[in-house]
């Protein structure tokens, strides 16, 4: 196989010879040595990823063909796949797609890569829905939130909105990917002048997981999310928080009676947030922790 463009292990006793036959097993042990050295978290389970992804097969196949050969484009293409992870390229852009709330969605740099911890957003969504409720999923991105909740409320009604016309593109792609189109109404837009303009009226729920990242905090972060991850999905203003002083004002006139807005937050802006929607006069506001212990998402009621 030629690796020539991947650099040499530390560790030579695992250098592999080049000139042998390369197994589907072999070249997922050199593989997850290489991203081990290199750092990358869970290097076994990306390694599979990638390989899977690039023999355009699932991941059980490559543990029942251990000892197949492989051929020259399989590698190549492969090898391809390890030098983009080798440059701290996120694996889900790289294979094109990610999985949420048991869906799997396509994604690509001009949106976030949906996160486990954004589902308890979805989970909190779905137990206060009732039977035609009609919800507003602002920063939408891939279309995520709006289409797990679809799935998860067959009778809700959905408007999804950015101002990422890539975003846009991609989030009506996963709603056709997942036959909720006819109940998601897609905007490109900054917050509420798309549905204003629409004449949409108001909403039972209003969701939003918005930038959030200070300013400042983006260059700390790990290389996949600063050097890959869209900034104007990340970037919260100088404290984190210039979004949340738009939403929370704007959405009072888009909520109807006992209407709800769920937001998710950054580790340590509860309070902040909540201090908002006090001073808007919201009622009912909770606090809601992720399984790490940490203030994820804040929900409150139409004051």
């Amino acid at each position: 196989m030629p690796l020539s463009l991947i650099s040499k292990p530390k560790s030579s006793k695992r250098w592999p010879d080049l000139d042998k036959v390369w197994t589907v097993g072999g070249i997922l042990e050199w593989t997850a040595f290489y991203f081990k050295d290199l750092g990358i978290d869970r290097p076994r389970f990306e390694t599979e990823l990638l390989l899977a992804f690039s023999l355009g097969v699932e991941r059980i196949w490559l543990y029942t063909h251990y000892k197949q050969p492989l051929m020259g484009p399989e590698l190549n293409r492969f090898r391809s796949s390890v030098i983009r992870r080798s440059r701290r390229e996120p694996l889900q852009y790289i294979i094109g797609e990610w999985g949420f709330w048991s869906l799997d969605f396509y994604v690509s740099p001009s949106v976030l890569i949906p996160r486990q911890e954004t589902e308890h957003l979805v989970e909190i969504a779905a137990g206060m829905a009732r039977h035609g409720s009609k919800m507003f999923d602002i920063c939408t991105g891939c279309g995520n939130i709006a289409i797990s909740l679809a799935k998860e409320c067959p009778s809700s009604f959905f408007c999804a909105a950015d101002i990422s016309p890539e975003a846009f593109n991609l989030a009506r792609r996963n709603a056709m990917r997942h036959k909720v189109s006819d109940r998601i109404r897609l905007f490109l837009g900054d917050l509420f002048d798309p549905v204003k303009s629409a004449g949409e009226g108001c909403f039972d729920l209003i969701l939003c997981n918005p930038p959030y990242i200070p300013t400042n905090e983006i260059g700390c972060l790990q290389p996949e999310i600063r050097e890959f991850e869209p900034k104007l999905a990340l970037d919260g203003g100088e404290d984190g928080l210039s979004f949340y002083r738009r939403l929370i004002p704007d959405a009072i006139g888009f909520l109807n009676q006992n209407g709800h807005i769920i937001m998710e937050i950054g580790e340590g802006q509860a309070k902040d947030v909540k201090d908002m929607l006090i001073s808007q006069g919201y009622q009912d506001i909770a606090v809601i922790k992720d399984y790490a212990g940490l203030d994820r998402v804040v929900r409150a009621k139409r004051p």
